[in-house]
C-alpha cells in the first residue's frame, strides 16, 4: 500500500481547501544559526552562542507580514543544522543554550502567539535531516525526530500547514563524527506512520511535501508552475523499484501535475523574497522587484496553486525596511490588478457553454476563472470566445481552471463572451456554474519580466572570461595578476546536471603549483540555482581552478554560467 493511498482519499479536495483557497499567499520564515554564519545550510557544528537576535519582536514581524498581504507564516522551527528554536527535550542543541532571552526563550511560542493575536495563521517546519545529531542515519534518530514533531504539534496550537521537504542526508557534523551519512529516503523516515502523528495532533493542517498528501512541491524554488497546471497529481518515483517519497520524485513533474491524476494535490510555489532563504548582508536591496513578484503570482496563484514567500529577519531579529516595503508594494500591486472590474460573477453553464451578454461594448485585458471545486476539478479543456460586430472570435483556450486561473490577454473589445467546456473529468463530468472576472489592469504590471536578483551588480566584481573545462575542472585566467578576496559562481539557470554542489578552489602560485584557497558547499543550489558568493583572506592570483567534488547529478563534465572574482 502506498503512502498516498493511506493519507489521501483521491481526486476530491478535502474540506480544508475551501478555506485555504482564499488564503493563497503566505510566507515561510527562516531565522537561525545560518543567519549569523551567512550560510544557507549549516554544517551542524555551529555554536548556539551565536544566536542572539536582541531586537526580535514577533508582533512586529507578524504585523509587517500582514500589512504585506500574507495570510500566514510557516516557521522554520529547525533547519538542517539541527538547531531547535524551542526548548526541546530531544537535544541540547537548542535555544536554551543560546544567550537570547538569557537561555529562557522560546521563539516558536512567541511567533505562534503573535500570529494568533494578529489574525494570521501559523505553520511549522521541522527538518527531517539533522546535521548535528549523533544518531542521524541510525534507527534511533527516527524516534528523536518524531518526538520533535510531537512537541511542536502538541504545544503550539493548530497550524494551517505542516511543511516537509526532501533534504535527505549527506555530509555533516553528526556529534563530532564529521562524515557523510546516506539514508534510503524511501524507507528511513517511515512517512506513513510519521505523518500519522501529524494527522492525530494537527487534524486541520495541510501537509506539504514533494508528494503531498495535501500540497505538492512545484519542483523549483523560483515560484513558477506550468501555465496549465492541474490540481490532480500522480507522483512518479525518481528511480524504478521504489515508492515516491519526499526527495524521491521527478521534481519537474510537480510544475504541471497530472491530467486526471489519482490524487488531488495542488502545488505550492515556494521562493525567497531575496535570492537566499536566510538573511545575508550582501543581499541587501536585492529583493525581487514588484513586477517579478506579480509575475510569480500569475504563475502560481494564477495557475491554481499557492504562493509561499520566504522572509528572513536580519541578525538583530527584525525584518528590514526594504523587505517590509516590498511586501506592501506587492500587496498593493495585486489589489490593483482587480480594481477596475468590468464584470465579475458566476455564470451558468448549459449544454457545456456559458454566455455573458453585456448590452454594450466593453474592454478588458485580464481574466479570472474559478471552478466550484466541491467535487474536485472538472474542466480538462475549454475555449473562450468574444463577440465583435456580431461575429464570434476565439480569444484563448486552455486545459485547466481549478481553484483559479488568471489569464493576461491583449486589450479586447466585445459585447459578449462565451466559455465553452470541451472536456471534463470522469469523476465530475458536469459543471453547472463557473466564476468569471474581467478586469482592465495596468499593462506594465501584467507584462513585467521575471528574473532572479543579480548578485554580481557590485563595484568590486570582475567578470572572468569563459573557462577551459576538462571533466570536473574549470580553469580561468585573469586579465592580469590581481589581489582577490572572493568569488561569485553563477550556475546555469534554471539548473544544470553539471552544477557543482561541493567544490575546491585553487590558485596557481609563482612556482606553477596549484594551491588550495578554499573548499566548500553550494548549499541548496539544485533547488535554488542562484549565484553563490564565497569570501576569503585576500590573495594574489592570475589563474583560478575550480574542481567540482560533487555535482547535482552524476555527469562527465561540470558546467558554469559565469564566474567572477571580488577585487
Amino acid at each position: 500500500m502506498s503512502i498516498l493511498s493511506v493519507h489521501n482519499s483521491g481526486p476530491v479536495p478535502k474540506s480544508l481547501f475551501q478555506k485555504k483557497r482564499h488564503n493563497a499567499i503566505y510566507g515561510i520564515m527562516h531565522l537561525g544559526l545560518n543567519t549569523y554564519t551567512n550560510k544557507e545550510w549549516g554544517y551542524g557544528d555551529e555554536s548556539p552562542l551565536l544566536f542572539d537576535p536582541e531586537n526580535f519582536d514577533a508582533d512586529k514581524i507578524v504585523k509587517a507580514c500582514k500589512e504585506g498581504g500574507l495570510s500566514g507564516i510557516i516557521l522554520v522551527c529547525k533547519h538542517h543544522d539541527g538547531f531547535c528554536l524551542w526548548p526541546t527535550k530531544t537535544t541540547p542543541h537548542n535555544i536554551t543554550a543560546s544567550p537570547w532571552r538569557k537561555g529562557k526563550g522560546d521563539l516558536v511560542r512567541e511567533m505562534a502567539d503573535a500570529c494568533r493575536a494578529n489574525g494570521l495563521e501559523i505553520g511549522f517546519y521541522v527538518s527531517p535531516w539533522d546535521r548535528n545529531h549523533p544518531d542521524y542515519g541510525k534507527k534511533e534518530y527516527l524516534e528523536v525526530y518524531r518526538e520533535q514533531l510531537r512537541e511542536i504539534f502538541s504545544n503550539y496550537g493548530q497550524g494551517f500547514e505542516l511543511w516537509f521537504d526532501g533534504a535527505n542526508g549527506g555530509d555533516g557534523y553528526y556529534g563530532g563524527a564529521r562524515e557523510i551519512r546516506r539514508i534510503d529516503a524511501s524507507t528511513y523516515y517511515d512517512w506513513e506512520n510519521t505523518w500519522k502523528i501529524a494527522r492525530e495532533l494537527q487534524k486541520d493542517a495541510a501537509i506539504f511535501s514533494d508528494i503531498g498528501p495535501e500540497l505538492r512541491w512545484v519542483g523549483n524554488e523560483c515560484g513558477f508552475a506550468h501555465e496549465e497546471s492541474f490540481g490532480t497529481y500522480t507522483p512518479n518515483p525518481a528511480r524504478e523499484g521504489i515508492e515516491p517519497a519526499p526527495g524521491l520524485t521527478i521534481g519537474h513533474e510537480g510544475m504541471k501535475g497530472t491530467c486526471d491524476g489519482k490524487y488531488f494535490i495542488p502545488f505550492e510555489a515556494d521562493f525567497p523574497l531575496r535570492p537566499g532563504w536566510f538573511y545575508h548582508p550582501e543581499q541587501e536591496g536585492k529583493q525581487r522587484s514588484v513586477g517579478t513578484l506579480v509575475n510569480i503570482y500569475l504563475h502560481s496563484v494564477g495557475c491554481g496553486g499557492f504562493m509561499n514567500i520566504g522572509i528572513a529577519p536580519d541578525r538583530s531579529g527584525v525584518m528590514t525596511q526594504g523587505d517590509c516595503e516590498r511586501l506592501k508594494e506587492f500587496k498593493q500591486a495585486i489589489e490593483s490588478l482587480f480594481e477596475k472590474k468590468v464584470f465579475a460573477g458566476n455564470i451558468a453553464i448549459k449544454d457545456k457553454a456559458g454566455i455573458v451578454e453585456f448590452g454594450r461594448e466593453i474592454s478588458f485585458n485580464f481574466m479570472e476563472m474559478q471552478e466550484e471545486m466541491i467535487k474536485g476539478e472538472s474542466i480538462r479543456s475549454y475555449t473562450v470566445s468574444v463577440r465583435k460586430n456580431g461575429k464570434w472570435e476565439k480569444l484563448l483556450s486552455g486545459e485547466a481552471v481549478g481553484f483559479k486561473r488568471l489569464k493576461r490577454v491583449k486589450n479586447t473589445f466585445c459585447d459578449a463572451i462565451r466559455i465553452t467546456i470541451e472536456k471534463t473529468t470522469e469523476w465530475n463530468p458536469e459543471i453547472s456554474t463557473l466564476f468569471l472576472g474581467l478586469y482592465q489592469a495596468e499593462e506594465e504590471l501584467l507584462n513585467s519580466a521575471s528574473g532572479i536578483p543579480d548578485l554580481t551588480e557590485r563595484e568590486d566584481y570582475l567578470k572572468l572570461s569563459a573557462p577551459v573545462i576538462k571533466g570536473m575542472e574549470a580553469v580561468w585566467t585573469l586579465p592580469e595578476e590581481k589581489e582577490i578576496k572572493g568569488f561569485i559562481f553563477t550556475p546555469v539557470w534554471p539548473h544544470s546536471y553539471g552544477t557543482p554542489t561541493h567544490y575546491k578552489l585553487e590558485i596557481l602560485d609563482e612556482n606553477n603549483v596549484w594551491q588550495k584557497i578554499c573548499e566548500g558547499e553550494f548549499a541548496n543550489i539544485k533547488a535554488n540555482p542562484i549565484a553563490q558568493i564565497t569570501e576569503f583572506a585576500p590573495v594574489k592570483a592570475i589563474k583560478l581552478k575550480m574542481t567540482a567534488l560533487q555535482t547535482v547529478y552524476t555527469v562527465e563534465e561540470m558546467t558554469v554560467q559565469e564566474m567572477g572574482v571580488l577585487c
